[in-house]
């Protein structure tokens, strides 16, 4: 998504970014600036195991340094998968679903995946009826 904000594809009028992979993809060119101008969203999950710290380091600078309107919503208790709904099939799937490695090494405990959800919905849908109803 972000690379398609990048080129500033006329069909993306605002995105949603959960979990990006901007440190890694395209060798991580995407985190070290860019010019989209398209309304931005950006969701973590502070535990992401995925893309770990410098994934989630990533995610924020593109929001900070984004040259159109930007936000950026961390879930503090959250990962990778927060952002899923691989709870339907498996409630103890970790990574921000049910009991989940932390990126110190350790366990936490997630927000509820529901309430995770429910926070991605209301500021999303706030986020994209912002930029995108006029």
């Amino acid at each position: 998504t972000a690379a398609y904000c990048e080129r500033n594809d006329p069909r993306i009028k605002a995105a949603v970014l959960m979990c990006p992979s901007l440190a890694m993809s395209d060798a991580g060119k995407l985190s070290k600036g860019h010019t989209s101008t398209v309304p931005a969203l950006v969701m973590v999950g502070r535990e992401d195991t995925v893309i770990g710290v410098e994934g989630n380091a990533a995610a924020q600078d593109y929001a900070t340094q984004h040259q159109g309107p930007a936000a950026y919503l961390e879930i503090v208790r959250g990962g990778h998968c927060s952002f899923t709904s691989c709870d339907l099939y498996n409630a103890a799937y970790g990574n921000g679903i049910g009991p989940s490695k932390s990126l110190d090494g350790g366990t936490y405990e997630p927000l509820d995946i529901a309430e995770q959800h429910a926070v991605c919905n209301e500021y999303g849908r706030a986020f994209l009826d912002a930029h995108l109803k006029k």
